[in-house]
């Protein structure tokens, strides 16, 4: 496998990266309007009820018993534009969240003909501007994609990344796995780890692919929402994933008891209002 794949596109103007984006977006249409998601942090932002943490933040922190402590994410998957919305509006109520950086978005990179897979330093200045705002940024594991697609190392690519991240002053203690297309074939991204217990080895393309065997300690990690879901009913994990696709999440927010920890998940994408093409700094 490649170990030397990870490289750094510094000749992408960002205009071009964010017209990619902005083609990208026409074809998915969002579930909800921006003012939805508004609706959803303005009940957050009751302190008397709600405690709102960051990744780092939530993973190993007892419930409150008089408030409802609730870790908020979102998966930025290929709307980076919508998430630096989020953060701000998230700020501007003095929520903090995290936000996961997809690596084989559009927005993200592109994979050269010569072997490298190059990050567009156009798009450094977004993740730097959530982080300012005080919001977490954590990897959205997509290692699987990545080995299977491209033949690179998942080790070697996830070790590069992180050392570009720390050159940007950005901290990185989580990583939350992505679904990928090849969960349609019956893997997971999150096996790529051993604490989630499945070991083995994938034939694609002729070729032989071991998973299960780095683990999350080995790169930093502190923590992967998905293991921390293993210890909470499923009514308190609340997505915008489903057949309401985001629709009933205020409703289940405000449904639940105070003493429990929650996870609310979004997806920018599915926020974004359909009239918006600005994207700029």
């Amino acid at each position: 496998m490649n170990t030397r794949a990870f490289a750094v596109d510094r000749e992408t103007p960002f205009d071009r990266c964010a017209a990619r984006v902005a083609a990208y977006l026409q074809d998915f249409p969002s579930c909800n309007a921006f003012g939805g998601y508004l609706k959803i942090l303005d009940e957050l932002a009751d302190p008397s009820r709600y405690r709102v943490l960051r990744g780092m933040d939530f993973w190993n922190v007892p419930a409150d018993p008089e408030r409802v402590t609730v870790f908020l994410r979102h998966d930025i998957d290929n709307d980076p534009f919508t998430a630096l919305r989020m953060a701000h509006a998230e700020a501007e109520r003095g929520l903090f969240s995290t936000f996961y950086v997809l690596p084989t978005a559009v927005y993200y990179g592109i994979f050269r003909r010569d072997g490298r897979y190059c990050r567009y330093a156009c798009m450094d200045w977004l993740y730097q501007a959530i982080a300012a705002l005080g919001h977490e940024i954590g990897v959205h594991n997509d290692l699987l994609t990545l080995m299977l697609e491209y033949d690179i190392s998942p080790a070697e690519f996830q070790t590069q990344e992180l050392a570009y991240y720390h050159a940007l002053g950005i901290r990185i203690c989580g990583v939350c796995s992505h679904g990928s297309r090849f969960n349609a074939l019956g893997l997971n991204n999150m096996w790529m780890f051993a604490e989630f217990g499945r070991k083995g080895c994938y034939t694609y393309a002729g070729k032989e692919y071991p998973y299960g065997e780095l683990t999350l300690e080995q790169f930093g990690f502190r923590y992967e929402p998905y293991l921390l879901a293993r210890e909470m009913p499923k009514e308190h994990r609340i997505s915008d994933i489903g057949p309401d696709h985001g629709r009933e999440m205020l409703s289940r927010l405000q449904a639940l008891p105070c003493g429990v920890k929650s996870m609310l998940l979004t997806h920018p994408i599915h926020w974004k209002d359909q009239t918006r093409t600005e994207y700029g700094k």
